[in-house]
């Protein structure tokens, strides 16, 4: 059996497929990184920037997220809202569902996640404007 060439035209590229997939895988690696259980606290101090990780998490999120969903359409504020509302409401989940796996809720983490929402999709509205979605 033979592979597809690039010139064959029963097997057109298209990318909302390959995005809709690395969405979906990375929903999937935040999903499982977020809930791995933690190990055993050793009574030693670690300097922690688990913050700074919720931000690039959920804002990488988010501008995946408005990637898929907003490609070939203008972006609006209204987009805007809908992505953070998407990704707010995964948050509270990700945090309500933590207990289950040895971790622990913390407010301030849904914070962090909805302010990085806000900062990846500051970022994709530059993206957008600056090169198109279509060309990312």
């Amino acid at each position: 059996m033979a592979l597809p060439s690039e010139s064959d035209d029963s097997t057109p590229f298209r990318p909302g497929v390959w995005r809709v997939g690395l969405l979906v895988a990375y929903w999937l690696v935040l999903l499982t990184a977020t809930h791995w259980p933690k190990e055993i606290e050793l009574g030693v101090p670690v300097t922690s920037y688990d913050k700074v990780q919720h931000l690039v998490a959920f804002g990488t999120l988010a501008w995946l997220l408005a990637w898929c969903m907003y490609a070939n359409q203008r972006f609006t504020l209204r987009r805007a809202a809908a992505v953070v509302a998407i990704v707010a409401l995964y948050g509270l989940f990700d945090e309500v569902t933590q207990p289950w796996f040895n971790r622990t809720f913390d407010p301030f983490d849904l914070v962090a996640d909805v302010i990085g929402a806000a900062i990846g999709l500051g970022v994709y509205a530059v993206c957008e404007r600056r090169w198109g979605c279509d060309q990312l």
